[in-house]
């Protein structure tokens, strides 16, 4: 009778010890889960985050670069609108300014025999004035060109503008007998000298009418 009931106790024992084992190992199991899952969920929460925030900056950037010309694209602008190379420059001289809130660069240079003024709009390039003249001396030599070709030399400068757009005179500066005038066309002004024995303009002003 006592040997059954040692049988039977110690049969009792093992298989508690052996649920208790089994138990602890699930629970082990279970944890294990949780913390890989926790933590493959929060890394791949914080490479999106990062990914993100590269893609903001990168566009911020990307906006700032094209919201206005740089310097150097100004000063391509106004060498080709005058027609002049970059080699035959002999002085530059470029400047940042600002009118009514707009930014614009004033670029100033000269080559062998003229000096030129430009103001560039920052935002977009346009042209917002021009001021060109001859470095000059005498010109008292050959014979004067009639008024009426000095007209057509000027006219031809301004796209669609006619003899109604245009006011002109004789004159002399130093020494020199210049056709001075001016054109108005389009909402801007145009002043000019133009060498009265060669037919070459000697000054040229661009600005908006009403500026």
């Amino acid at each position: 009778m006592k040997q059954s009931f040692i049988k039977t106790m110690a049969t009792v024992v093992v298989i508690g010890a052996f649920m208790t084992g089994c138990g602890q190992t699930g629970t082990t199991t279970t944890q294990t889960q949780d913390i890989t899952t926790n933590t493959t969920a929060n890394t791949s929460a914080n490479t999106k985050d990062i990914v993100v925030d590269n893609r903001e900056k990168t566009s911020s950037t990307n906006a700032s670069n094209n919201g206005e010309i740089t310097e150097e694209k100004a000063k391509q602008i106004a060498l080709e609108h005058a027609g002049v190379k970059e080699s035959d420059v002999t002085a530059i001289q470029i400047k940042q300014d600002y009118d009514d809130g707009s930014k614009q660069y004033e670029i100033e240079f000269y080559t062998a025999d003229k000096k030129y003024e430009y103001d560039i709009k920052a935002d977009d390039g346009t042209v917002l004035k021009v001021d060109y003249e001859t470095i000059r001396g005498q010109n008292t030599n050959g014979t004067k060109i009639t008024e009426e070709e000095a007209k057509k030399i000027a006219l031809a400068k301004v796209k669609g503008a006619t003899e109604k757009d245009i006011f002109i005179k004789m004159d002399s500066d130093d020494g020199m007998v210049l056709y001075e005038g001016e054109i108005r066309h389009n909402n801007k002004e145009y002043e000019f000298e133009i060498d009265a024995y060669t037919g070459d303009i000697v000054k040229w002003e661009e600005d908006g009418l009403f500026d």
